[in-house]
């Protein structure tokens, strides 16, 4: 949850401090793409016509006219918010590579008592998804079960769907769900 909100952050940041260069981009590809397509002489006749139909009361000049005063910003806009995505999606993709990378090493500190790799997990976790939980809220019981030790495969859903359940109703954490999981297997009658 902290890193969604760290990501927010970050898109918000981004988008203020981004968004007057590319406004200004917007306006110079405009600039641009207006010398190579048109003669700026005739652009600048036809601006000055629609001023003076504008100045007369004519309304469809006037509209004409604010739409194009808008045109670089909305291009500059376009260009900021396909950065602000490709940025996200990657930062996104990173932090998913980190929980999968977390999942591997606590996956294998248990030496296999889990008797699940990280693409079998992922596996679990995707087969889980909707179910009982989000695919990372089920990686993170996952992970838990995993660095606790002592359960078994057929154990996965039981606790998994527990964990999620008491985390989101009564507040307890998924690793203190799971340890309590762990202190029943060893002690059952107790």
């Amino acid at each position: 949850v902290q890193m969604v909100a760290s990501l927010k952050d970050v898109a918000v940041a981004m988008g203020s401090l981004l968004i007057t260069p590319f406004i200004a981009g917007g306006k110079a590809v405009t600039d641009f793409a207006t010398k190579i397509v048109f003669a700026n002489k005739t652009i600048q006749a036809y601006s000055l016509a629609l001023a003076l139909y504008a100045d007369n009361g004519n309304k469809l000049a006037s509209g004409v006219i604010n739409v194009m005063s808008k045109i670089p910003m909305l291009i500059g806009a376009s260009f900021a918010a396909a950065t602000l995505a490709v940025t996200s999606l990657t930062v996104a993709f990173f932090v998913a590579q980190k929980e999968l990378d977390n999942l591997s090493k606590q996956l294998i500190l248990t030496g296999g008592s889990l008797g699940l790799n990280r693409d079998s997990a992922l596996d679990y976790a995707k087969a889980l998804d909707g179910v009982s939980g989000s695919t990372s809220q089920v990686i993170a019981v996952i992970q838990a079960m995993a660095k606790q030790g002592g359960f078994l495969r057929e154990e996965i859903s039981l606790v998994t769907k527990s964990a999620i359940e008491l985390e989101k109703y009564a507040g307890v954490s998924i690793e203190d769900t799971v340890k309590a999981f762990a202190k029943l297997k060893e002690e059952p009658v107790k």
